[in-house]
């Protein structure tokens, strides 16, 4: 996954509003020296992937630009679509997703009773997990 870096864009002010733990209230009582924007220094990134504004957007509207950077880059679905180019997507495009589909749980469940039974470890249940969500892929099992 690349490195992505998100500039939030908000001024002092209301950041001083937002303040949860009371940060400011103590800088500007001067108890809490070296803070930044207020008596150190901050320096903008030159070129961030993305700047959000929060103090202008709605939390859904940067959550939403966020995401849909994202899905440009194929971090949430796939290959790349736009940089960098040429490459092939993982696996073929082939989803390896090897849960049970609900319409056979039940059918799955029962056989499952009727299988040798062994004790696995905290470790091995996230191999487990890994292999059948598609972490692994292509990995379609175990050795």
């Amino acid at each position: 996954i690349p490195f992505y870096e998100i500039f939030l864009d908000v001024p002092v002010d209301e950041l001083k509003k937002r303040d949860p733990k009371g940060q400011y209230a103590k800088v500007e009582a001067g108890t809490l020296k070296h803070f930044t924007c207020i008596d150190d220094p901050y320096e903008e990134p030159l070129t961030p992937e993305i700047t959000l504004k929060t103090h202008e957007l709605e939390i859904k509207q940067s959550a939403d630009m966020l995401f849909r950077m994202l899905e440009r880059d194929g971090i949430l679905d796939g290959a790349p679509k736009l940089s960098p180019p040429g490459l092939p997507n993982p696996d073929g495009d082939e989803i390896v997703d090897l849960h049970v589909p609900p319409e056979l749980k039940s059918q799955r469940e029962a056989e499952a009773l009727t299988l040798p039974q062994a004790l696995i470890t905290d470790v091995d249940l996230n191999w487990l997990q890994a292999v059948g969500e598609g972490w692994a892929s292509p990995l379609k099992g175990f050795m």
